[in-house]
């Protein structure tokens, strides 16, 4: 499994480096959102994690970019620090499956990692490629 990370953060990238790691994912880094786009042209993600607020594209604009584009990726979890109702609501509609804010709750995420890697084992052969 593939994870890509993308956030300005070396600290977040380094601690979900090892969470993600743990749990068996390949761990791709970038520090913008630009550099997220192209990373998920050629390479499909089984799981992104999104800052909102990056340089260069905001992860609103990435996950637009993902819709425009129609780009293959797997689950999109996005975070911020500074989490307001209408960004966390625009997130969501633009095809994020959750928001978790900054910092880290850790254990949480371990545990919907655990959650995640369930669902995609469930998915037959052949199905949500």
């Amino acid at each position: 499994m593939r994870a890509l990370v993308a956030d300005d953060e070396p600290l977040i990238c380094d601690l979900l480096t090892r969470c993600l790691t743990r749990r068996g994912y390949a761990v791709v880094t970038v520090g913008d959102g630009q550099e997220a786009l192209e990373d998920m042209r050629s390479n499909r993600p089984d799981l992104l994690l999104l800052d909102i607020y990056l340089p260069k594209l905001d992860g609103l604009g990435v996950l637009e970019g993902i819709r425009e584009e129609s780009l293959d990726v797997g689950t999109i979890w996005t975070m911020t620090g500074k989490a307001d109702d209408a960004c966390v609501k625009k997130s969501l509609e633009l095809g994020a499956t959750d928001v978790f804010t900054k910092p880290l709750n850790l254990p949480h995420l371990d545990w919907l990692l655990q959650l995640e890697q369930g669902r995609i084992a469930a998915i037959p052969a052949g199905r949500g490629d």
